[in-house]
Protein backbone atom coordinates (compact mmCIF):
# COMPACT_ATOMS: atom_id res chain seq x y z
CA UNK A 1 0.00 0.00 0.00
CA UNK A 2 1.29 3.36 -0.94
CA UNK A 3 1.04 6.72 1.41
CA UNK A 4 1.57 10.07 0.65
CA UNK A 5 1.97 12.03 4.15
CA UNK A 6 1.14 15.75 4.62
CA UNK A 7 5.01 17.00 3.84
CA UNK A 8 4.59 15.14 0.40
CA UNK A 9 6.75 12.07 1.01
CA UNK A 10 5.61 8.97 -0.58
CA UNK A 11 5.71 5.73 1.57
CA UNK A 12 5.13 2.24 1.49
CA UNK A 13 3.26 0.02 3.89
CA UNK A 14 4.22 -3.22 4.33
CA UNK A 15 3.27 -6.43 6.16
CA UNK A 16 6.17 -7.50 8.64
CA UNK A 17 5.71 -11.01 6.24
CA UNK A 18 7.09 -9.03 3.63
CA UNK A 19 10.26 -7.93 5.12
CA UNK A 20 13.24 -10.54 5.03
CA UNK A 21 16.20 -7.63 6.19
CA UNK A 22 15.61 -8.87 10.15
CA UNK A 23 17.95 -5.46 11.02
CA UNK A 24 16.12 -3.17 8.68
CA UNK A 25 13.39 -3.25 11.27
CA UNK A 26 15.55 -4.37 14.23
CA UNK A 27 17.34 -1.63 13.90
CA UNK A 28 14.43 1.06 13.52
CA UNK A 29 13.33 -0.32 16.72
CA UNK A 30 16.25 0.16 18.93
CA UNK A 31 16.70 3.85 17.42
CA UNK A 32 13.53 4.99 17.87
CA UNK A 33 13.67 3.72 21.41
CA UNK A 34 16.75 5.58 22.17
CA UNK A 35 15.02 8.63 21.11
CA UNK A 36 11.43 8.36 22.47
CA UNK A 37 10.37 9.09 26.20
CA UNK A 38 6.41 8.15 25.09
CA UNK A 39 7.23 4.06 24.39
CA UNK A 40 5.24 1.98 26.86
CA UNK A 41 6.37 -1.43 26.49
CA UNK A 42 8.77 -1.66 23.49
CA UNK A 43 12.22 -2.62 24.63
CA UNK A 44 15.47 -2.76 22.04
CA UNK A 45 16.46 -6.15 20.12
CA UNK A 46 19.61 -7.49 21.41
CA UNK A 47 22.74 -7.87 18.86
CA UNK A 48 22.63 -11.10 16.95
CA UNK A 49 18.75 -11.78 18.12
CA UNK A 50 17.21 -9.65 14.89
CA UNK A 51 16.61 -13.17 12.83
CA UNK A 52 15.46 -14.64 16.15
CA UNK A 53 13.18 -12.03 16.78
CA UNK A 54 11.98 -11.59 13.01
CA UNK A 55 11.01 -15.01 12.69
CA UNK A 56 9.36 -15.28 16.16
CA UNK A 57 7.13 -12.23 14.89
CA UNK A 58 6.12 -14.35 11.86
CA UNK A 59 5.00 -17.10 13.66
CA UNK A 60 2.93 -15.15 15.67
CA UNK A 61 1.34 -13.19 12.54
CA UNK A 62 0.78 -17.01 10.87
CA UNK A 63 -0.87 -17.67 13.75
CA UNK A 64 -3.33 -14.71 13.70
CA UNK A 65 -2.31 -13.61 16.77
CA UNK A 66 -0.41 -10.62 15.30
CA UNK A 67 -0.16 -8.00 12.64
CA UNK A 68 2.29 -6.17 12.13
CA UNK A 69 3.24 -3.28 9.71
CA UNK A 70 5.98 -1.24 8.94
CA UNK A 71 6.41 2.21 7.16
CA UNK A 72 9.54 3.01 4.62
CA UNK A 73 10.54 5.67 2.33
CA UNK A 74 13.50 4.77 0.30
CA UNK A 75 13.91 1.51 1.99
CA UNK A 76 14.16 2.90 5.61
CA UNK A 77 11.97 2.31 8.10
CA UNK A 78 10.31 5.53 9.47
CA UNK A 79 7.65 3.98 11.43
CA UNK A 80 5.68 0.59 13.03
CA UNK A 81 2.29 -0.42 14.23
CA UNK A 82 1.22 -3.98 15.46
CA UNK A 83 -1.74 -5.79 17.26
CA UNK A 84 -0.39 -8.59 19.42
CA UNK A 85 -2.38 -11.16 21.08
CA UNK A 86 -2.14 -11.46 24.61
CA UNK A 87 -1.93 -15.30 25.60
CA UNK A 88 -4.15 -18.08 27.33
CA UNK A 89 -7.73 -16.70 28.63
CA UNK A 90 -6.82 -13.33 27.17
CA UNK A 91 -6.25 -14.19 23.72
CA UNK A 92 -8.57 -12.67 21.79
CA UNK A 93 -7.79 -9.34 23.34
CA UNK A 94 -5.14 -7.65 21.02
CA UNK A 95 -2.48 -4.49 22.19
CA UNK A 96 -1.27 -1.60 19.90
CA UNK A 97 1.73 -0.52 19.17
CA UNK A 98 3.03 2.40 16.82
CA UNK A 99 6.30 3.95 16.38
CA UNK A 100 7.03 6.81 14.51
CA UNK A 101 10.69 8.24 13.97
CA UNK A 102 10.78 12.17 15.03
CA UNK A 103 11.33 13.69 11.74
CA UNK A 104 7.74 12.14 10.35
CA UNK A 105 5.83 12.98 13.28
CA UNK A 106 2.68 15.38 12.63
CA UNK A 107 2.64 13.79 9.05
CA UNK A 108 -0.19 11.83 9.21
CA UNK A 109 1.87 8.65 9.41
CA UNK A 110 1.08 7.73 13.01
CA UNK A 111 -2.80 7.76 11.95
CA UNK A 112 -2.22 6.36 8.82
CA UNK A 113 -0.76 3.29 10.16
CA UNK A 114 -3.10 2.95 13.14
CA UNK A 115 -6.13 3.09 11.17
CA UNK A 116 -4.63 0.14 8.58
CA UNK A 117 -3.47 -2.23 11.49
CA UNK A 118 -7.07 -2.06 12.61
CA UNK A 119 -8.99 -2.80 8.97
CA UNK A 120 -6.12 -5.99 9.08
CA UNK A 121 -7.33 -7.18 12.62
CA UNK A 122 -7.70 -11.07 12.58
CA UNK A 123 -10.78 -12.61 14.04
CA UNK A 124 -8.77 -13.18 17.12
CA UNK A 125 -8.61 -10.00 18.06
CA UNK A 126 -12.14 -9.08 19.57
CA UNK A 127 -11.18 -6.18 21.49
CA UNK A 128 -8.40 -4.06 21.11
CA UNK A 129 -6.14 -2.06 23.68
CA UNK A 130 -3.31 0.71 24.45
CA UNK A 131 -1.48 2.32 26.87
CA UNK A 132 0.10 5.76 26.69
CA UNK A 133 1.50 8.23 28.50
CA UNK A 134 -0.43 11.12 29.74
CA UNK A 135 1.80 14.05 28.12
CA UNK A 136 1.87 12.20 24.63
CA UNK A 137 -0.79 14.96 22.96
CA UNK A 138 -0.63 13.71 19.91
CA UNK A 139 -0.99 9.75 20.01
CA UNK A 140 -4.49 11.36 22.25
CA UNK A 141 -5.81 13.09 19.27
CA UNK A 142 -5.21 10.11 17.40
CA UNK A 143 -6.68 7.19 19.36
CA UNK A 144 -9.74 9.60 20.22
CA UNK A 145 -9.98 10.26 16.54
CA UNK A 146 -9.94 6.44 15.47
CA UNK A 147 -12.73 5.38 17.95
CA UNK A 148 -11.04 4.60 21.66
CA UNK A 149 -12.19 5.66 24.34
CA UNK A 150 -10.09 6.21 28.06
CA UNK A 151 -11.29 3.41 30.35
CA UNK A 152 -8.04 3.66 33.03
CA UNK A 153 -5.78 6.31 34.21
CA UNK A 154 -2.60 4.64 36.77
CA UNK A 155 -0.96 7.44 37.98
CA UNK A 156 2.70 8.18 38.30
CA UNK A 157 3.31 4.54 36.60
CA UNK A 158 6.19 6.04 34.91
CA UNK A 159 9.39 7.81 35.86
CA UNK A 160 10.96 9.55 33.51
CA UNK A 161 15.28 10.05 33.23
CA UNK A 162 15.05 13.25 35.19
CA UNK A 163 13.17 11.48 38.27
CA UNK A 164 9.41 13.07 37.25
CA UNK A 165 6.60 10.98 37.16
CA UNK A 166 4.14 10.74 34.63
CA UNK A 167 0.12 8.98 34.49
CA UNK A 168 -0.44 6.17 31.67
CA UNK A 169 -3.62 6.01 30.29
CA UNK A 170 -5.23 2.78 28.84
CA UNK A 171 -7.44 2.81 26.45
CA UNK A 172 -10.00 0.85 24.51
CA UNK A 173 -11.23 0.63 20.89
CA UNK A 174 -15.23 1.21 21.12
CA UNK A 175 -16.74 0.12 18.24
Amino acid sequence: MELELKNGDKIEIKSLMDISNANLVTGFINEVHAESKHLVKVRPIKAGNEQEWLKDKKNEISKGATVYLVALNKNRVIGSTSLICFKGRMAHVAELEVMIRKEYHNNGLGYSLVKEVLKRRTPQMERVMLYYFSGNKIARRIYNHLGFKEVAKMKGWFKADNGTYEDMINMELIS
